[in-house]
């Protein structure tokens, strides 16, 4: 193993494009060792330059090369390399190639008939890559995909591309191959690599459904900043222009939410037609969780217009909003939630403001074998009683709901169990209600008292996992 230093400037005519002007040997030069490995190394009688073969090693900075033969200039670091070329980075780069001219000081280089990954995320092919620094790549009569393996599930097949690592690949004459199968020529291209977002246009969409007919879709992404961005849409189909606004946010961690509207005016109803949903959730003091979801929309809806059956075909909307802790033996759960009929022929409305429940899961009483559990639960209702849309009859109650048990565990044997369990139930209602004939009659408070016993029996079991 040899540590090569540029003294002199030496000349190779095969590496041109490389060549820079001679070093001043007076001036202040930067220690940046090259070591070379092989089972034969041969310097020149004034040091010029290095000739090696058989298992070649060259290690400068965090990039290592292997290969059969290698020539290497002392002065310039320029050299090339011959058999079996293997190129590693520190970013993640990978090559194989047949050979390559390379320049170690100004960290360019070409490779012929390569084929390798470039940096964690894209894989590339070329007949020849020439590196202009340690970002920019030109390729010429290669490929380029973000899948892994010998078929990938797309790839770019083009004469020329111009490739800036995590910003943007230029191409021209270019194939898209989905599975190796050819499906869109595209003479030239661009292809956004960067790892951040970007504002721009979004590919547009033609296509045909079967509820909105002739489609198209446009789109137009927003890069607010680093925790939030929009993407605005502009869809036309049968009936009308449907614009879409959806609006997302992280501003810290555990902290999410999305708000999406959309209006159609449906020229063949000439009705204005609107929906509004949002997400949000987030981690609060404590340890408690807040979830929520807002789903709003006009009386006549827009599911209509979606390809989803499963969108299509629901009932009703459902917007609430949830706290929740768990502790280690018992948890919290307090829930408002408002659900209305989705359509015009009916008008069903049922909502808790709000239902709060508070658990006791299984706890050892002492140290005997008796254990405690207990569910509680207190809630406010409002109901329409009158499912005509031109008419409401609302209907308001409360209910509180206590039901202790206790259990007590009695092995009989290894095999062989008996747990019986006895609780007791309250139950208080706020307001009641009594349907006579069409009309319904309101009650005053009531209560109602049960008690529960079971026995439950576990014996022997035989089992295997397949």
């Amino acid at each position: 193993e040899k540590e090569i230093h540029p003294p002199f400037p030496p000349f190779f005519p095969e590496l041109m494009f490389l060549a820079k002007p001679p070093l001043d040997l007076n001036a202040p030069q930067k220690k940046d060792p090259v070591h070379i490995s092989a089972d034969h190394i041969v310097q020149g009688a004034k040091k010029e330059t290095v000739f090696a073969w058989g298992n070649v090693k060259i290690k400068h900075q965090d990039r290592t090369l292997w290969a059969d033969k290698v020539w290497v200039d002392n002065a310039t670091g320029v050299g090339k390399a011959k058999g079996h070329v293997r190129l590693v980075s520190g970013d993640g780069t990978r090559m194989r190639a047949r050979q390559t001219l390379f320049d170690l000081k100004a960290e360019q280089g070409k490779v012929f008939k390569a084929r390798g990954r470039l940096g964690k995320q894209f894989f590339i092919t070329g007949k020849k890559i020439h590196r202009l620094s340690n970002t920019h790549y030109k390729i010429k009569k290669g490929s380029l995909t973000s899948c892994e393996g010998t078929l990938p599930d797309w790839e770019i097949e083009a004469d020329f591309a111009d490739v800036i690592r995590g910003d943007r690949a230029l191409f021209k004459n270019g194939v898209l191959k989905v599975r190796d199968i050819p499906v869109l020529y595209l003479p030239v291209g661009y292809i956004p690599i960067n790892q951040e977002r970007k504002t721009g246009f979004l590919m547009p969409n033609f296509g045909w459904s079967d509820t909105a007919y002739v489609l198209f879709k446009g789109a137009f992404f927003w890069a607010i900043n680093k925790w939030s961005d929009a993407t605005f849409y502009v869809e036309r189909e049968l009936g009308g222009i449907r614009p879409t606004v959806e609006y997302r946010y992280t501003p810290m961690q555990g902290t999410a939410g999305q708000i999406t509207g959309t209006f159609f005016e449906d020229n063949a109803s000439n009705q204005d037609l609107w929906k509004v949903d949002a997400t949000h959730s987030q981690k609060l003091p404590n340890k408690f969780n807040l979830r929520g979801a807002l789903d709003l929309g006009s009386n006549r809806s827009l599911t209509q217009f979606d390809d989803s059956i499963e969108i299509r075909s629901r009932l009703h909307s459902d917007s609430f909003a949830n706290i929740e802790r768990s502790w280690s033996n018992s948890s919290l759960d307090i829930t408002t939630r408002y659900q209305d009929t989705v359509g015009v022929d009916r008008d069903d409305t049922l909502g808790q403001l709000p239902n709060i429940s508070y658990k006791i899961q299984s706890l050892p009483i002492l140290k005997t074998p008796l254990y405690f559990n207990m569910d509680t639960s207190a809630a406010w209702f409002v109901t329409d009683l009158n499912s005509d849309p031109g008419e409401d009859e609302l209907f308001k109650t409360s209910r509180f709901d206590f039901h202790p048990q206790l259990r007590l565990s009695l092995p009989l044997s290894p095999w062989f169990s008996i747990t019986p369990t006895v609780g007791v139930r309250e139950t208080l209602y706020g307001r009641g209600l009594r349907t006579e004939g069409s009309s319904n009659k309101k009650l005053s408070r009531f209560s109602r008292e049960s008690f529960d016993v079971s026995i439950a029996t576990v014996g022997p079991k035989v089992d295997r996992i397949f």
